[in-house]
């Protein structure tokens, strides 16, 4: 089986709940067992998704957000590394841990649509799913989960009317080359 690399590396998804329920729903990558495992998931609180990284038995890394509808389509990264944990939805950062206890390398190397275990299944719709086997940039994770260059530079734009043209075409430059 091809593994994956569990010591750094982003488990990337666009997901849609089917409804706001309060119960749980998970994405996982592990070794077969509760043991070692990242989750990606809906929980029993309304709205709310969480991103686990789980070392040798226990939850190392725990990552919230519920300021989301689940039942809209979502885009969300979560980044793992020693020191660099990092959850992006929608192009952005809404949490981060240093944590440095990491679990031993190519140990992942089963996807599932529900825990290792086989239970908490993912009810709900999934555009895409991805595992990189490195840990992205702030900038990559931004645009891997929706936010480009053309987005920041028209938010820029509609707030600053007072500035020149001149100095927006500046900014517009620095902007596209992120």
């Amino acid at each position: 089986k091809p593994s994956v690399n569990s010591t750094e590396g982003v488990l990337y998804a666009e997901i849609q709940a089917l409804s706001n329920d309060l119960s749980n729903r998970r994405l996982s990558i592990s070794d077969g067992s509760d043991t070692n495992r990242i989750n990606m998931m809906y929980t029993a609180v309304s709205n709310q998704i969480v991103a686990n990284y789980r070392v040798s038995g226990s939850t190392v890394v725990s990552l919230t957000s519920t300021a989301n509808s689940i039942t809209n389509y979502n885009k969300v990264a979560f980044n793992f590394k020693s020191g660099d944990f990092k959850l992006f939805i929608n192009g952005t950062e809404v949490a981060t841990s240093t944590n440095t206890t990491m679990m031993a390398a190519n140990t992942l190397n089963l996807v599932r649509f529900e825990d290792p275990t086989g239970s908490n299944d993912f009810y709900g719709k999934v555009k895409g799913l991805a595992v990189y086997n490195e840990a992205l940039s702030e900038s990559q994770l931004m645009q891997l989960t929706g936010v480009t260059a053309s987005s920041i530079y028209n938010n820029f734009v509609t707030r600053t009317a007072s500035f020149t043209v001149e100095a927006l075409n500046e900014v517009k430059k620095v902007i596209d080359n992120l």
